[in-house]
């Protein structure tokens, strides 16, 4: 069995199942493990997270006195708490709602598996993580170091250019070719990480800054989209408006411009919307969405699903594509009522001629349950990770002359 031991070093189990308990320990040193501690209640748990260094925390949810969900609450608390493992003999309707809910307060949750465990599945699942490349260990680094940036250094970040887009590409269910890809904002300071939008957006959106940061995203990413198409590359590029943007007078003139500028064809550049943003549209908002599809841009209603009447905005808005929150995708597999929430969404689109991309695709598990079900594009970490715009040309370059959906299938189908 692979040693994780340059992984997770330190494991601990709250379980009040002592034989449960053993097992679990058993196939934890199996994998090289060699420091795993056991609590029997959620008191002793938390004490011994806040005395000890824990690479990773295995929880059952029926514990007595306090139960498992409080405890997970509790530990959202704490500065830097562990990735989990959540255990419970509970029906997985139920699992899933407590692994949504864990998810929603910042936690990092690995699995959320249920009793009696299948010693099997985990030791597979730890070999699997890996704290260089793991999306949600990333996002836990970046979080934590982007609590430290001041309104100063984000304020400079705006001043330098220091924000920059970072490069998701969009896969095709035709022929698993990158066409496209989504520009995400990251704040690159000189010496520093990238640091994540989620601790720069919300706070953009309460002090009017992120009309100025989007611009200059905006600006660098069609740039960009230009130099693939001079590359003899050409891509589709989709740009996340604020709220806020939907407002703006100039808008729809100063996006013509932009893609003018860079010689793209309108048609190519797709602007993605909130579906909050869509349900708070009056007069100014709808016009001006109502301009920029006469014009020929895209829209893409994001998140879709994750906020309410839903219906609603696709009647009022013309919609040209379906985002399918990752929340629906990643859990598709596990969960039957996040797959019947995927398929209907993408029968929707299809059934009003919009297109489907469904985001959050990081197995090859996720990837043929959402190509079956029919969705049009994909993005996630199983294709490749957010990049820099100097990495994209040569790894697309590559993608594109390797791959075909056959191949992402087919591996799909034996992963």
């Amino acid at each position: 069995m692979e040693s994780l031991t340059n992984k997770i070093d330190s494991v601990l189990v709250v379980e009040d199942d002592a034989a449960h308990a053993r097992l679990i320990e058993i196939a934890l040193r199996d994998c090289g493990i060699g420091a795993v501690w056991r609590a029997a209640d959620a008191v002793r748990g938390m004490r011994m997270v806040q005395d000890r260094v824990v690479d990773l925390l295995v929880c059952d949810l029926n514990l007595p006195g306090q139960d498992g969900i409080s405890f997970l609450l509790e530990l959202s608390q704490l500065p830097s708490p562990p990735p989990v493992v959540i255990l419970s003999g509970a029906d997985q309707a139920l699992i899933s709602t407590v692994e949504k809910l864990a998810r929603a307060t910042g936690l990092v949750i690995l699995a959320a598996l249920r009793k009696p465990l299948d010693m099997e599945v985990l030791q597979a699942l730890l070999l699997s993580v890996n704290t260089a490349s793991r999306p949600g260990a990333d996002q836990v680094v970046l979080d934590q170091q982007a609590r430290l940036v001041s309104d100063a250094l984000l304020d400079d970040g705006l001043q330098q250019g220091w924000f920059v887009p970072y490069i998701e590409p969009k896969i095709d269910r035709v022929d698993g070719r990158v066409v496209g890809f989504e520009l995400l904002a990251r704040l690159c300071p000189p010496g520093l990480d990238a640091i994540s939008p989620a601790w720069f957006i919300q706070r953009f959106e309460d002090s009017g800054q992120i009309e100025q940061m989007t611009w200059q995203i905006a600006e660098q990413g069609l740039g960009f989209a230009g130099d693939c198409q001079r590359a003899d590359l050409p891509m589709t590029v989709a740009l996340n408006l604020s709220p806020r943007m939907l407002g703006c007078r100039q808008l729809v003139g100063r996006l013509e411009e932009l893609v003018r500028k860079q010689e793209l064809d309108v048609r190519t550049v797709t602007l993605e919307i909130t579906e909050s943003a869509a349900i708070g549209a009056g007069g100014i908002e709808l016009e001006n969405l109502a301009r920029l599809r006469l014009r020929g841009f895209g829209l893409a209603i994001d998140d879709f699903g994750t906020g309410h009447s839903s219906l609603a905005q696709l009647s009022r808005v013309p919609f040209t594509e379906m985002k399918i929150d990752r929340l629906f995708s990643a859990a598709a597999p596990t969960d039957p009522r996040a797959r019947a929430v995927a398929a209907s969404c993408i029968e929707l689109a299809a059934r009003m001629d919009m297109k489907s991309c469904a985001e959050g695709v990081e197995s090859g598990e996720v990837f043929r349950l959402l190509y079956d079900l029919g969705a049009s594009s994909f993005q996630g970490y199983m294709f490749r990770a957010p990049m820099p715009c100097g990495e994209f040309l040569s790894w697309a370059g590559d993608w594109n002359r390797r791959v075909s959906i056959r191949d992402l299938y087919l591996d799909a189908t034996t992963s």
